[in-house]
């Protein structure tokens, strides 16, 4: 997305030769704009949730061929599902999104039959668990939700295909469970994120499933957090920013290297 005073937020492209932004289409004629996020690749299109005064925020998507076009209107009328994520997964597009009278859950789009299906209601009735930061990992979707209607604190999840429920992944140890994880990532068959224990601040974890969780770095050594965030897989090596240097409170880029468990402060 990008700003502009005539539009609002609305759906831009870099151009071809890089130099500049070019808009891809007007969702909403109204100042404010369509708000486009959550984007995700599926089949080749680029899906996303965008809110074009009509339908409410919903599900759309663009492709070269046809522009952009309404997928779903999930809460029917003028309401909104509320999007909180999505992710292509096992031949379906996944969403975090509210759906009729479940509240915010794991639902699933179909496009061959191009049809919108609870998949999995997390917590169970009309309140929420509000999945989000989804991550693939082989035939494991990693995503982090609320647990009950009267715990705020996020866990992590996994999901397979055929599973009738949600597993919450153990924590360090197996003590607890993964607590408030952020910016999930995959690479080299782990899961890396941002999470906190008992011993340490909000440092980087990962998880390797049937091994478990471990603390991968405490950048930031005792209670103090180095807060690793925007974590990105680059070939072998995971990037991200943190607060990596002592005493200060500024986000530094980092470089982990699992072969060599290395960390560098770029």
């Amino acid at each position: 997305p990008y700003y502009s005073q005539a539009l609002g937020w609305e759906l831009h492209r870099l151009s071809d030769g890089g130099d500049a932004i070019e808009l891809v289409e007007e969702l909403n004629g109204v100042a404010l704009g369509s708000f486009p996020e959550k984007f995700a690749i599926h089949e080749g299109e680029l899906f996303f949730s965008a809110n074009d005064n009509v339908y409410g925020k919903e599900l759309w998507k663009y492709n070269l061929t046809h522009g952009a076009e309404l997928v779903a209107d999930i809460q029917a009328g003028t309401g909104s599902s509320m999007i909180s994520d999505m992710a292509s997964f096992n031949g379906s597009l996944i969403l975090g999104a509210a759906f009729e009278s479940n509240g915010g859950e794991l639902v699933r789009y179909d496009g061959d039959t191009s049809t919108v299906s609870l998949l999995l209601d997390v917590v169970a009735g009309t309140s929420s668990s509000w999945p989000k930061d989804f991550c693939a990992l082989g035939n494991l979707l990693y995503f982090v939700a609320y647990r009950s209607s009267s715990d705020y604190t996020p866990y992590l999840f996994t999901y397979s295909p055929g599973a009738t429920e949600a597993t919450m992944v153990d924590g360090v140890d197996s003590v607890d469970n993964v607590m408030s994880p952020k910016s999930l990532t995959a690479l080299n068959g782990s899961v890396y994120f941002q999470s906190t224990i008992a011993a340490s601040g909000y440092e980087l974890f990962k998880h390797t499933p049937g091994v478990g969780t471990v603390l991968v770095k405490d950048i930031r050594t005792g209670f103090t957090s180095s807060q690793p965030q925007d974590l990105v897989a680059v070939g072998e090596d995971l990037f991200f920013r943190a607060q990596a240097t002592p005493g200060s409170y500024l986000f530094s880029v980092c470089r982990y290297s699992p072969a060599t468990d290395t960390l560098q402060v770029i």
